[in-house]
This record gives structure tokens, sequence and C-alpha cells, in this order.
């Protein structure tokens, strides 16, 4: 067997296409959390506000010698400000996984946000009085479908932003500014 080369023996980055931009999707909403800039205009008079809250994923934009992309979990305290999310992200991993808390007019909804497969992993919506299953279900359904406009929404202003020719001049700085400057202590 002969050894491997340096190049052979690196972790390669992830072929996962998917996933990137979910990922970048995903962090640039933390980037505007952050920043006080989490109210999104959908247009026809409806805006969306959203906020990010955990358990958070992060995940190596590289795998390792098995072939997988390491993740790291923050699920107490504050997870956003905190000193492991800062530097998951000083090491260059990627948001993966987000609670999201998305509110609209007088609602306001949970969901996971899966950046990989694009998804809601789950979705809590608000409490209801009715009592009968078959009315219950409809208006989770409806809840489902009014959270997923929203986030297409957001999604595409995000689109317009990140496909803009201005976006390598000023978002990308600013969101790079963002995470140099966490604290680590």
């Amino acid at each position: 067997m002969s050894p491997k080369s340096a190049k052979e023996s690196e972790p390669q980055v992830a072929r996962d296409e998917r996933a990137f931009l979910g990922e970048e999707f995903l962090t640039w909403l933390w980037w505007r959390f952050e920043a006080g800039e989490s109210e999104y205009d959908l247009g026809g008079g409806r805006s969306v506000g959203i906020a990010l809250d955990g358990p958070l994923v992060l995940r190596d934009r590289r795998e390792d010698e098995e072939g997988k992309r390491p993740e790291q979990s923050l699920r107490h305290g504050r997870p956003l400000s905190g000193v492991e999310a800062a530097a998951a992200l000083k090491r260059g991993k990627r948001l993966v996984r987000a609670r999201l808390i998305v509110a609209d007019a007088d609602r306001e909804w949970n969901t996971t946000f899966d950046a990989e497969t694009f998804s809601l992993r789950s979705c809590s919506v608000p409490e209801s009085e009715e009592e009968e299953a078959h009315v219950r279900a409809l208006e989770t359904v409806t809840a489902y479908e009014q959270i997923s406009t929203a986030l297409d929404g957001v999604f595409r202003t995000f689109l317009l932003e990140r496909l803009s020719p201005e976006y390598t001049d000023r978002s990308l700085p600013k969101l790079r500014d963002w995470v140099r400057s966490k604290p680590l202590s």
C-alpha cells in the first residue's frame, strides 16, 4: 500500500450542494438579528420579524478523515452570544440548524429550520381554544403554510442581497467583521 499524498490526507470540503445556501441564509439571519435588522418587508403591507434562539447546530465545512462533517450543538444559556458560538464561527463552522421565532402582526411561531434540507423540522403554533381535532389540525396546517410563506419572502430578500453585484463589497465585509468582532471571553 502506498502512502497517501499530503493532498489525499487532508479533509475534503463537503460536496452537499443543497446545504451551502441554507447555511448562508441562517448565518445572514443571525447577523441581521444581532445587528437589530431583523424585520423584513414582504410586500403588500406585510412584514415579519425573525429572531434566532437555541438550540443551535454548527457544522464544520470540511469532512474529517471518516468523511463526516463534525458538528457542535449549543443548547444551554444564551447560545447565540456565547463563547462557543463565536469560536465556532471564527473557525469557519456554519450554522446548519437553529430555532427561529417568527412574528407576523399578532401571531408568533417557533420553528426549527434545517439548512441542509431547507425545511422546517418542527413548528409550534399559537395555542387554540378549539377542541375539535380536525379544526386543530387545520389550524396547524394553516400555521405551517403561513410560516413557510413568510420564510420564503425573507429568503427572497436574502437572495436579492446575496446575488446583487454589491454583495461582495458591502454586505460580505460587514458579515466578516461581525464574525471577527464576536468576543471569545
